[in-house]
């Protein structure tokens, strides 16, 4: 049960992100060094093109998440700018009503 509110707590673009990161960095580098030990020039080729395709996958991934965070960051900008003119307009209807009280009591 556990595993499984994690996961939902992960945005997928991470998981696959760090995935990507230790399976394609981590499995390339072994079967590359695996082929360079046995002279096996497959092993090699194949161990060069995972973390090659490790790195091309992270990049996506992680490009994805700067896009979001990006658009979050517009989002919330623009949600304080119009706290911001809402909370000014608040303002200056009190002042104003304040103002029309005390010139009618005066």
């Amino acid at each position: 049960m556990q595993i499984r509110e994690r996961l939902t707590e992960v945005p997928i673009e991470s998981l696959v992100s760090s995935v990507a990161t230790k399976g394609g960095m981590g499995g390339g580098t072994v079967a590359a060094m695996y082929g360079w030990l046995t002279s096996s020039a497959a092993a090699v080729l194949i161990g060069i093109l995972v973390t090659v395709a490790g790195f091309i996958v992270n990049f996506i991934y992680q490009r994805r998440r700067d896009n979001r965070e990006e658009r979050e960051q517009m989002v919330r900008e623009q949600r304080e700018a119009e706290l911001h003119q809402a909370r000014l307009q608040q303002i200056r209807l009190n002042c104003e009503v304040r103002d029309g009280k005390s010139s009618e009591v005066a």
